[in-house]
């Protein structure tokens, strides 16, 4: 078999061709950063970017579904409200 520009060439009447590519560690390792900077980082980076809009929900109920007449303590979204506010344009 003859070797070119690191392949392996299988000789021409060899049925199934099987190609060979010799990687030296160096570009193993450069390969792997490429693809973490490709695929991995911009996922990581964007973490926490999403704001959720708020729910709008103002009262809190208990768990057989009667509104309490208040939500101090339940951490139900009627008493925490978290999320961004809605901007609603007319």
């Amino acid at each position: 078999m003859g070797t070119e520009k690191g392949f392996k060439v299988p000789h021409k009447h060899s049925s199934i061709p099987i190609f060979f590519i010799k990687f030296p560690i160096r570009n193993l390792f450069l390969f792997t950063v490429i693809c973490f900077a490709l695929l991995v980082a911009p996922m990581v980076w964007a973490g926490g970017v999403i704001q959720l809009p708020q729910t709008g929900q103002t009262k809190c109920y208990d768990t057989a579904g009667a509104e309490l007449a208040s939500c101090a303590g339940t951490g139900q979204d009627g008493e925490v409200q978290a999320g961004a506010a809605w901007h609603l344009v007319f």
